[in-house]
């Protein structure tokens, strides 16, 4: 795809657009906008070919369509396209049919290229109509076009994005939330399947309690969300997505991500960096705990009470990992604290009791050293070229410490003795994640990844152990990030990726450079 007629169909997609919105009626459940998807399609296919892939010929909205249309190639792409989900409304005498009342109905509003023909699919469009120059096909047995000149209600709140979706998730869970909650709880009764002896073992009756439980908390929550709103925007390649629920009764938040913030300007470019808070963090740590004797549990007991002391005892959080052939693993953390001696006292208290089983399932070797709060690293192998694989991780000379950091901080370093971990503030990746959000969002978790680097420490280990070993190149950046917190509406959860990026590491990872 020329990049200059690309350009051109991203600047033409607001000129030339028309706007079909007054056919969806004001009941609509939900709504899904395509603003100029010869855009986004050229956009799709420049990626692709970047990546060489064999896909990169492939109309992927088009793909889309065919689910819709006999001959999805029809429709004119550069108009915007409707999808919406409306309630089916029974005709005086109609009886409904099924347990749950008549199912929501698709409507689709679109034009068709000129000369063209659209044949709609009647197992999901079954009427249709051309109205001055636009299609609309539902998925009642008779179509209705609403004649009203204003819009929809739904239009309030769907996001101004290339490709924008809301679902008034409300109303739709009210009919829809009885039969999933009917299939969950029969799916998961169909767990409790007893073992060749007759007999449903322990194991079994944990992990379908388990499943019942978050399914319970699934469908609760479901209950309370009033709608949710998605927009997808690729300008310059990166791919941006926001997702927002708004709750039926959202508590109030206080935004203040200012510790967040400064600890985050510290941070040296690492390959991955992230942000938590206190709340995220010990709800992680609960469903963690609730793992506990089954099958699934990911952390001996011995490391858990360590991370429970940790996850009671710190405030909001900052880590940030690398991994390449000058430091091998490399970690940095900070948190916040309120006693900085009690904290130094029991975390040396959790490392020295689990020494063993440090060694023992992660293959971890500690030793006290010279300096308080602080333990020599080394992994043993198995093999020498297991040994090799573990020294290109863990250093000779590695050490693991916490000190005090300020006077309301602890950081935590894994790694190098000479390793510089901080710099002074500045705009670190992790910062610039958060800085568009800091005065708007209260911050659960905000997280950036630079896939390129992050794979290239990978590549290093994995290399130890080949004969043929990869690397890729240190640029082009193929960094993602996400973004995640609470507004007094609800929630909000932002990604980012760079999609030319990504293509460019996926074909230098796939022909081996």
């Amino acid at each position: 795809m020329n990049l200059k007629m690309l350009i051109l169909l991203l600047v033409a997609s607001t000129a030339s657009a028309q706007h079909p919105r007054d056919f969806v009626t004001d009941g609509a459940l939900s709504v899904l906008s395509i603003q100029n998807g010869n855009a986004v399609n050229a956009i799709i296919e420049t990626i692709y070919e970047e990546s060489r892939s064999e896909y990169a010929d492939a109309s992927y909205l088009n793909m889309f369509l065919a689910q819709l249309f006999e001959d999805p190639t029809a429709v004119d792409l550069s108009q915007e396209f409707l999808l919406a989900v409306e309630p089916t409304v029974l005709a005086d005498g109609q009886r409904p049919s099924g347990m749950f009342g008549p199912m929501p109905h698709l409507l689709v509003v679109c034009k068709a290229k000129e000369g063209r023909a659209l044949v709609p699919l009647g197992s999901l469009l079954k009427s249709s109509e051309k109205v001055d120059g636009w299609f609309v096909a539902s998925g009642a047995d008779a179509i209705s076009i609403r004649t009203k000149k204003e819009l929809s209600p739904i239009f309030a709140q769907l996001p101004d994005a290339q490709i924008g979706n809301v679902i008034r998730f409300g109303p739709l869970w009210r009919q829809l939330g009885p039969i999933a909650q009917m299939m969950g709880g029969m799916f998961i009764g169909s767990m409790n399947k007893p073992g060749i002896d007759g007999v449903i073992s322990k194991e079994t009756r944990m992990q379908s309690k388990a499943a019942r439980g978050a399914f319970q908390v699934a469908t609760a929550w479901c209950g309370k969300v009033e709608t949710i709103s998605v927009g997808l925007n690729i300008e310059n390649f990166e791919l941006t997505s926001i997702i927002e629920v708004e709750m039926k009764e959202a508590d109030g938040v206080t935004v203040d991500n200012d510790s967040l913030m400064e600890m985050a300007s510290y941070f040296v470019d690492n390959s991955l960096q992230y942000g938590m808070s206190k709340e995220l963090t010990l709800k992680l740590f609960a469903l963690q705990q609730s793992m506990i004797g089954q099958q699934d549990q990911v952390l001996p007991l011995e490391l858990l009470e360590g991370i429970r002391f940790m996850a009671e005892n710190s405030g909001e959080y900052v880590v940030g990992m690398n991994l390449d052939s000058t430091n091998g693993l490399a970690i940095s953390a900070l948190n916040d604290v309120s006693d900085q001696g009690a904290y130094l006292k029991g975390v040396s208290e959790q490392v020295t009791t689990s020494v063993a089983v440090l060694a023992e399932e992660l293959f971890i070797n500690l030793s006290a050293s010279d300096a308080p709060f602080s333990w020599n690293i080394s992994m043993k192998g198995t093999s020498a070229q297991e040994q090799q694989v573990m020294d290109s991780i863990v250093h000779k000379g590695d050490q693991l410490r916490f000190k005090k950091q300020g006077s309301d901080r602890v950081a935590m370093l894994f790694g190098p003795k000479s390793w510089r971990a901080f710099a002074a503030p500045h705009a670190s990746s992790l910062s610039q994640v958060m800085r568009p959000h800091a005065n708007s969002i209260a911050i659960d978790l905000a997280c950036s990844i630079d896939a390129r680097k992050l794979i290239a420490g990978f590549l290093h280990v994995a290399n130890q152990e080949t004969d043929e070993p990869m690397y890729v190149a240190s640029s082009p950046s193929a960094r993602n990030s996400l973004l995640f917190g609470s507004t007094n509406t609800g929630m909000f959860i932002e990604l980012k990726s760079n999609l030319l990026g990504l293509a460019k590491l996926a074909f230098e990872l796939n022909n081996g450079n």
